[in-house]
């Protein structure tokens, strides 16, 4: 397993949310990558920023 940065481009409402920067573990062997608690909440923090889920 190799630390580094990724980034990744996900689906929200027929649109595409870019989120770079993320630290993740990835598999020197497959490619597998592995994120860790505080990555997934740097997505679900950018994702719920996005203005089709904000609150009205």
């Amino acid at each position: 397993m190799t630390r580094t940065t990724v980034s990744r481009t996900i689906p929200l409402a027929g649109r595409q949310v870019r989120v770079e920067n993320i630290k993740a573990s990835v598999c020197a062997d497959c490619g597998e990558t592995y994120l860790d608690g505080p990555s997934l909440l740097k997505i679900e923090s950018k994702l719920l920023k996005q203005p089709v889920l904000a609150k009205t």
